[in-house]
């Protein structure tokens, strides 16, 4: 029977909402089969009817937490707070700030019932070889470095630091959205990792030009959450951040390269399992930012449709409503943001009528970051994966100057995106044609993403394949042109964290 206190009992109610007699969004049958699944129980067995009223879901667990024992009622628990996350996720819906503190309390109630108990992990209980939160960082926190020799040491802040960046990349996604809920499993790993780093890099003066390198001073030390990070990465990410990234990076490799001889180092299981915990829980976050990045084009991003026809060619300062994204429990807040024609930097081309254009401008972007989309035949969004900013024909430089419409080379693009970022095949006649407009889209964005190298792969019998992600997004009903057009996908997922070899053949 376990020992769950009065107090306890209330927070637990409260959170999985059982007064009225339901548990969480659970129907009867999706109750029964979800503790059939996870935990190998009958919720109706007569064990759990007791003095009960009624054999309601909540009274079912009710029962169930008086007639188990402390470990198994821990372990369903925390699954019920993890249950929650994961829908939260599932569902796109915000966890509320209350809510998480209910949720923060009842896995502290799991957890004391789960090591007060004794629980033996490594046996067999109905529940096969439990590994949860709390055991992992129980584990790991008691996973000892005072004993380790320096190479150990320098190894595993190669190993950490390669978990650590990757839980950045992964939070800063597209950019586009930060989340503020629904991660608390992987920002409490990447405390306790962030931790970890630190006590090592303090523990040996080998690590003093690590500890005293500004990148380590601007990633490592002030980071103390990932729901602090929008305050250091809205708005440079690209300029600052990334460029902070690689010389950390690099700081940490020369070290193990030139000290420890790029050994690999055998270390205990409590490091693989809890690294193995933060690749899954990175691998989730990877799809919510996609989920959301792509939520944004389809709905978010038409939004700012009607404000394209007069946001260029004019050359008076405009004010138009933005909608900002980032931060704040994901809240839209608008926000006035000042378009001055005349003071954008010089990016300038000249339409075929002759007259000058200014062209929207980013920072040197890769391409494989870049993305436009068609929002109809005459209006783009641009994006480098930091920020989005509306265009048109004409903004682009694409306008024929004897009739005003789109030219041969806007064409060109608009086909692009058609095919999903492929040209068709086309004659040995059309090829000069096609290859002038290539050339003419490729100096525009050569100029907008200040990036002078080839925008195309390779011409391959006068097809042209885009290296960066274009697309046609338009709501019209339209066929598509070519056996291509029905790829939706925007951008790729993070790359995973760097494969090492930890206590035998272990990976992310």
């Amino acid at each position: 029977m376990s020992q769950i206190k009065g107090t306890d009992k209330a927070i637990l109610e409260k959170l999985f909402g059982m007064q009225g007699g339901y548990v969480l969004d659970f129907s009867d049958r999706t109750m029964e089969q979800f503790f059939q699944d996870e935990f190998k129980i009958n919720i109706y067995d007569t064990k759990y009817d007791f003095d009960f009223s009624s054999r309601s879901k909540a009274n079912r667990l009710r029962g169930i937490w008086k007639a188990e024992e402390d470990a198994l009622v821990g372990v369903i628990i925390t699954n019920l707070t993890k249950y929650i996350e994961d829908s939260a996720i599932l569902h796109e819906k915000e966890i509320t700030a209350s809510e998480k503190e209910l949720i923060k309390k009842a896995n502290e109630i799991g957890s004391k019932l789960l090591f007060l108990s004794g629980f033996d992990f490594n046996q067999q209980s109905g529940i096969d070889k439990l590994k949860t939160k709390a055991e992992l960082i129980k584990n790991f926190n008691l996973s000892k470095i005072d004993d380790l020799s320096v190479n150990e040491k320098i190894y595993l802040v190669k190993v950490y630091y390669s978990y650590y960046e990757a839980i950045l990349v992964a939070y800063y996604g597209s950019g586009i959205y930060f989340p503020t809920s629904g991660i608390d499993e992987l920002n409490d790993y990447f405390k306790i990792l962030r931790n970890k780093l630190i006590k090592i890099v303090n523990s040996d003066d080998t690590f003093l030009e690590i500890k005293n390198n500004k990148a380590y001073q601007t990633l490592i030390e002030p980071i103390t959450s990932l729901y602090i990070c929008p305050e250091f990465f809205d708005g440079v990410w690209e300029d600052f951040i990334v460029p902070q990234i690689i010389e950390l990076r690099e700081e940490i490799a020369d070290k193990d390269l030139f000290e420890n001889n790029s050994e690999i180092h055998k270390t205990d299981v409590a490091n693989a399992f809890f690294l193995e915990a933060i690749s899954g829980e990175i691998e989730k976050l990877n799809k919510l930012q996609i989920q959301r990045t792509n939520n944004f084009y389809k709905k978010e991003a038409p939004k700012y449709k009607e404000d394209f026809n007069h946001i260029f060619g004019e050359d008076k300062e405009q004010t138009i409503k933005h909608e900002h994204t980032h931060r704040f429990e994901n809240n839209i807040q608008e926000k006035d943001i000042n378009i001055n024609i005349k003071n954008v930097e010089e990016n300038i081309i000249k339409k075929s009528s002759g007259k000058k254009v200014t062209l929207q401008q980013f920072p040197r972007t890769e391409w494989v970051k870049v993305s436009i989309t068609f929002l109809d035949e005459t209006n783009i969004l641009l994006s480098d994966s930091k920020s989005t900013k509306p265009s048109s024909f004409e903004g682009m430089g694409c306008e024929d100057g004897r009739n005003g419409k789109a030219d041969e080379n806007w064409a060109f693009l608009l086909k692009l995106a058609r095919g999903n970022g492929q040209t068709l095949p086309v004659t040995k006649k059309e090829r000069e044609s096609k290859k002038k407009q290539k050339q003419k889209i490729t100096d525009i964005l050569r100029k907008i993403f200040q990036n002078e190298t080839d925008p195309f792969e390779t011409d391959i019998g006068g097809v042209y394949k885009a290296k960066f992600n274009i697309r046609y997004n338009a709501d019209k009903k339209e066929k598509p042109q070519n056996r291509y057009s029905d790829s939706e996908e925007v951008f790729s997922e993070m790359t995973a964290p760097v494969e090492e070899d930890i206590d035998g053949d272990f990976s992310q």
